[in-house]
């Protein structure tokens, strides 16, 4: 806490000059400022305790199978995620992209890929994203019509299932 020294004895009448006035501001302000500082450092220090206190209780109050396997869950982002030590059977999902990852044994797999189609007039920075739509693209469909021959040059047909069965049948005879 700041020890701060200001003028507290004025007299009604008395007459408050700026460099008093001024000194006694500047005085105030570096006593405020300063015990911000330490409460902001206060804070921090509080929340990195409670963090690790409640992980410790976390670690201790896990999912545990009747078979002594247990699984722990974790979600943050990227830099969040590469900063977690691996623990076998630990769950991680990473909220900037989507993905996820399990932890067995020594290793981290990654499980799902996250936002692997995004459909964005942008091209999308997530290295999880696999395809990448714009909306004003063209997606041609592909035909869904059969025809009822086996013999054209039709490219976007296919032949019905009684026109192959007749076909296979001709060989045969």
């Amino acid at each position: 806490m700041s020890n701060i020294s200001i003028k507290t004895d004025f007299v009604d009448g008395d007459k408050l000059f700026a460099a008093e006035l001024n000194n006694n501001f500047r005085v105030i302000q570096a006593g405020i400022n300063a015990n911000d500082e330490q409460l902001e450092g206060v804070i921090e220090d509080a929340i990195e305790r409670l963090d690790d206190e409640l992980q410790d209780i976390l670690d201790e109050h896990i999912w545990t199978w009747n078979s002594g396997e247990s699984v722990t869950f974790y979600k943050g982002t990227t830099s969040q995620i590469n900063g977690i030590p691996v623990k076998n059977g630990q769950i991680l999902y990473n909220t900037a992209t989507g993905e996820t990852a399990l932890d067995t044994g020594s290793q981290r797999i990654n499980t799902g890929s996250g936002n692997v189609v995004a459909v964005s007039n942008s091209q999308p920075t997530n290295p999880a994203t696999k395809l990448w739509i714009p909306p004003d693209g063209v997606i041609s469909a592909a035909g869904t019509e059969v025809v009822n021959s086996m013999s054209g040059n039709e490219t976007t047909k296919a032949p019905s299932v009684s026109a192959v069965k007749a076909y296979i049948d001709s060989l045969l005879n």
